[in-house]
């Protein structure tokens, strides 16, 4: 009730003006019965009903619902004055109703609902209009005690569930949020009528203050630190970065990139990646170094606070370290096997490049550099050197199609005593052309004008490869 010669009940004091509490002390309100006795006599019913204490209900942090005093001395903590806190992005804070303790006597009536009116804004901004929510009854308390007859109620009005979120949408600043609350009542004494109960600090309404900061970047690590050094083409370690801010969650306004240094340094590097704007406080960002070329590089990726209110501007990860080794590479002289059917190949093999020493793992189990006593095939092999790089390399051992045979076809002497006998002699296989060596020290191919007897024929083809016939 605003302060005035207008006359109430209090659940605790009786009959008394409603005037402001600096004025109600006892040697006052003796002094001013009379007073009002003489210009409220006729509308004492009117002012049997008010607000005796109210409370702002907040959640903090997820922490739970606490009760804060407006118009009440108990051992919560005043809500009028009160410093909050500072609130990072992610940090929680909601508005979830407000308690009103009424009284009432005789004909007049609390209505439902009850309000409580609240408004944010920024230090250094005009106030905003307020916004109503409602209060809703909750319980009779029982009797007033003071005797006032009729209802002779206390009743408790609240809203504890308004889940109204403070911060949403707010810049980083200094704010106020202030509150107020209100029950309306009717009376049917005299002419009847209505009226509002407010409780607001006589105008001057109950605030808080409280401080938003900016989610500022607190550092950033690398995942792996180290790593091994890889071969030209294989598949590179995929670097993450985690950025962490002052809450580890919410909204941060933020930069990073990824760079790659002929050194280890932070400064100076080639950008990578690109720059990325992001607003997400708790990020992993992940770049792999291409393994395409040999050589040295270190790679970091630098985080940078966009918002004007945080102190440390950039934040960089150690570098990384990485180590591009060249693969070795071979090649194979093959001897192929010159008589069908022999073990005659072999293959040297050339190493060049990459770390030695090597290794060598043929496809026929052997594990020297080079191979003797082959027979005709495909040979392949891995090589890998001191670094675990790797290489291939395969010869084929060839030999000719089939091997060297021959056939004779004779013709007899007819004649005792004559030498008309001949050999026709037929040679396949191997490799052309052929030399010949009969027992009779011909050379020829075919034997004619024989006497009769035995005749036997070494046939030694190109490659030095020798069957017999006789």
């Amino acid at each position: 009730m605003k302060t005035g010669l207008r006359c109430n009940v209090d659940p605790k004091n009786g009959l008394m003006p409603l005037l402001s509490k600096s004025f109600f002390t006892r040697n006052l309100f003796y002094r001013l019965l009379t007073v009002c006795s003489f210009f409220c006599i006729s509308s004492i019913a009117k002012a049997q009903s008010g607000i005796y204490e109210s409370y702002a209900i907040l959640d903090i942090n997820g922490a739970g619902n606490l009760f804060y005093d407006l118009k009440a001395t108990t051992a919560n903590p005043d809500f009028n004055g009160n410093n909050l806190g500072t609130f990072l992005q992610g940090n929680t804070l909601f508005l979830n109703g407000a308690q009103n303790k009424t009284f009432k006597c005789n004909t007049d009536d609390i209505l439902s609902p009850n309000r409580f009116y609240y408004r944010i804004y920024k230090s250094t901004d005009p106030a905003p209009a307020f916004i109503a929510s409602d209060i809703f009854f909750k319980s009779n308390n029982g009797p007033t005690g003071s005797g006032c007859g009729g209802s002779d109620q206390n009743q408790t009005w609240e809203s504890s569930g308004a889940n109204i979120n403070v911060l949403n949408g707010l810049t980083p600043g200094n704010y106020y949020l202030e509150i107020y609350t209100t029950a309306d009542f009717t009376y049917t004494s005299g002419s009847g009528g209505s009226g509002t109960h407010i409780e607001n600090r006589a105008g001057l309404n109950f605030k808080a203050n409280f401080t938003l900061a900016a989610n500022c970047v607190t550092g950033i690590s690398v995942s792996p630190s180290t790593i091994s050094p890889v071969c030209v083409g294989a598949t590179g370690t995929q670097l993450t970065a985690t950025i962490t801010t002052a809450s580890g969650s919410g909204d941060a306004n933020i930069t990073y990139e990824w760079f790659r240094n002929t050194s280890n340094s932070t400064v100076g590097g080639t950008s990578v990646q690109g720059l990325t704007t992001t607003t997400t406080a708790t990020l992993t960002s992940s770049f792999t170094p291409p393994t395409a070329s040999t050589g040295t590089l270190w790679y970091y990726c630098i985080v940078t606070n966009t918002d004007a209110g945080c102190t440390g501007s950039s934040y960089a990860t150690a570098p990384v370290e990485v180590i591009v080794n060249p693969n070795p590479t071979a090649s194979t002289s093959p001897v192929n096997v010159l008589c069908f059917g022999n073990a005659t190949g072999s293959i040297d093999l050339t190493v060049t490049g990459g770390t030695a020493p090597y290794t060598y793992a043929w496809s026929n189990t052997a594990t020297t550099q080079d191979l003797t006593g082959l027979t005709a095939g495909t040979y392949n092999v891995t090589i890998t050197d001191a670094s675990g790089c790797t290489t291939t390399a395969s010869a084929t051992i060839t030999q000719p199609a089939a091997g060297l045979s021959a056939s004779t076809t004779r013709v007899n002497v007819l004649c005792f005593g004559n030498a008309t006998g001949s050999i026709d002699l037929t040679v396949t296989g191997g490799t052309a052309p052929y030399t010949y060596a009969w027992s009779n020290a011909a050379t020829t191919q075919d034997l004619t004008g024989l006497a009769a007897g035995a005749y036997n024929v070494t046939i030694t083809d190109a490659s030095g490869c020798t069957t017999t016939a006789s």
